[in-house]
């Protein structure tokens, strides 16, 4: 009996060494995909990593139905990647999860595109050119209606 109790304690071990191992070699590959969202300038940047590579295309990607919001987050990253990898520079690292985060970082800050939108009111049109344009709108419409004061209102609108 004791002999049981005590492979069965062993056992224990073994398989939370095992499991302790397993945990730290899938960290160390980085073959689970993983999700962050760094706060950096009052912005919230989210992003997936791989293999201790940022996956560029889940930068900012909850934002993506918003052009003008998606387009500031993702400026907002790649000023983000650069100036962590500029930090990461200045110091020793002996921790092998710090390194690999610095490589992260430092790749995506030299690789990592942002998308840069703008979007601005369409410009004012001169008078002449909204002349010309009612001109021609009357012009097609009298093509298909035969009727005397719609003549009439185009001859006005093309200064015939």
């Amino acid at each position: 009996m004791l002999i049981h109790s005590s492979l069965l304690l062993y056992s224990a071990v073994i398989n939370g060494l095992i499991n302790s191992m397993s945990l730290d070699m899938n960290d160390m590959v980085g073959t689970e995909l993983k999700t962050a969202v760094v706060n950096y300038e009052n912005t919230p940047v989210s992003f997936q990593y791989q293999m201790w590579h940022v996956v560029p295309k889940s930068v900012c990607a909850d934002l993506q139905q918003n052009v003008t919001s998606y387009s500031a987050c993702t400026q907002k990253a790649k000023q983000m990647f650069n100036q962590a990898c500029n930090d990461y520079g200045k110091k020793d690292i002996t921790d092998w999860r710090q390194r690999k985060t610095k490589n992260m970082v430092c790749d995506a800050a030299v690789s990592y595109q942002p998308m840069i939108a703008s979007i601005s009111a369409t410009p004012q049109h001169s008078k002449a050119e909204q002349d010309e344009r009612e001109c021609n709108l009357l012009t097609l419409k009298t093509m298909s209606n035969d009727d005397p004061a719609l003549e009439a209102k185009r001859k006005k609108a093309c200064h015939e």
